[in-house]
């Protein structure tokens, strides 16, 4: 997993940076309280990164795959204040 600063938020188009390498990518979160701010960090594979458009919601969602069938390349951790956040990917 690729460890990425968010540089930027416009809307729900996110700036992300890695080592001076940016990636623009559009991500909705759901299912979480507190949005994630500029400075605050993505985990995520580097697979993900060549996706212009990606949702991301609780483990527990039923919009994603069911835990039993979900690879680790669609999950990804947000740390908001110094506290992870789990979450997987959405389809649909």
């Amino acid at each position: 997993m690729k460890k990425l600063i968010i540089k930027n938020i416009d809307g729900f188009n996110y700036l992300l940076e890695d080592n001076g390498k940016l990636y623009n990518i559009n991500i909705e979160f759901y299912d979480i309280q507190e949005k994630p701010k500029i400075n605050d960090s993505i985990f995520i594979n580097e697979e993900l990164l060549k996706e212009k458009i990606l949702n991301f919601g609780s483990l527990n969602g039923k919009y994603g795959k069911s835990l039993d069938n979900i690879s680790e390349k669609e999950i990804i951790v947000l740390n908001i204040n110094n506290k992870n956040i789990y979450l997987k990917r959405y389809y649909g």
